[in-house]
């Protein structure tokens, strides 16, 4: 984002209620570095997607910027009847609920890794006749 007069000199940035789901807070975060004016910032009364991909940097923005954020109570995620953490606010989420530890292995990349293996044993073998041939003018297992 470049900084115009604008960004270097507000003191309020509300931008409470905009049915934003998600913002680039690496902008957001270097426009308020550098604005030494700044003085109040709303967010809240956004629907806000709160999964592992978006609400890990949020919320590391929420605790950088806590003395400047008027509304962070307000900050939570968007309504969901299917989602547990349906208006849970954001700064108290717990990251182990939406970002999973470890790698959970599927059944199907098993199955495609013995695939591989497969294919790769076959075409050695294939490589291995064709140089027997090439050599011995006989194929080795009709031999």
């Amino acid at each position: 984002m470049e900084l115009t007069g604008f960004a270097e000199n507000f003191r309020l940035l509300s931008l409470r209620g905009n049915r934003f789901e998600q913002i680039p807070t690496h902008d957001l975060r270097a426009i308020l570095r550098r604005n030494i004016n700044v003085h109040s910032l709303r967010l809240g009364k956004n629907p806000w997607r709160c999964d592992c991909g978006v609400t890990p940097d949020l919320q590391a923005f929420i605790a950088e910027f806590q003395h400047i954020i008027q509304d962070h109570s307000d900050i939570r995620c968007a309504e969901s009847a299917s989602d547990a953490k349906s208006l849970k606010q954001i700064s108290r989420l717990p990251l182990e609920d939406m970002c999973e530890p470890g790698v959970k292995i599927h059944y199907l990349d098993v199955l495609n890794g013995i695939m591989a293996m497969g294919i790769t044993l076959l075409v050695i073998k294939l490589i291995y006749d064709w140089y027997t041939y090439r050599r011995y003018n006989k194929i080795p297992w009709m031999s």
